[in-house]
């Protein structure tokens, strides 16, 4: 089990502080929510959790060591404005990705690679309860859907 720990970390725009004194323990399996009006601190806050941003006091730390300053595949963040393409299928947006990973200037797979990719794509699918909309089109989705 991880631990994300905030120790005294203040983050600070020139002479506007937006963020101080946040200490803060989270472990793996967490729910936590953050709350307050706009302008509070809560997107600099999740940036600080993507790697993002940096605190300019204190330390947020991984399991008691610095926290990488990249955000890899072991981060993700659920945006309030979902981002998918409408003209592709819930199986073409999740699949676009491995495509653009592999083949960042084409985006298209071929071959036993694409059918790999596929498979991927819809295992994924299938683990955020969207097996059985694979074939839809964003428009067909419910919100909550469409940010899955």
């Amino acid at each position: 089990m991880s631990t994300l720990s905030f120790r005294n970390v203040w983050v600070e725009y020139g002479n506007q502080v937006v963020l101080e004194r946040i200490n803060l323990e989270i472990t793996s399996g967490t729910f936590l929510s953050i709350v307050g009006p706009s302008g509070a601190g809560k997107s600099t806050f999740l940036r600080l959790i993507l790697g993002q941003e940096r605190p300019s006091q204190g330390a947020v730390l991984l399991d008691g060591e610095p926290f990488p300053a990249e955000p890899g595949p072991d981060r993700g963040i659920v945006f309030q404005r979902y981002s998918v393409f409408p003209h592709l299928t819930v199986l073409g947006n999740v699949l676009l990705g491995y495509e653009l990973a592999a083949r960042p200037f084409t985006a298209r797979l071929f071959g036993t690679a694409r059918k790999q990719a596929v498979e991927k794509s819809r295992a994924l699918i299938d683990a955020v309860g969207l097996g059985a909309h694979c074939d839809k089109y964003p428009s067909a989705l419910s919100g909550g859907m469409q940010q899955r």
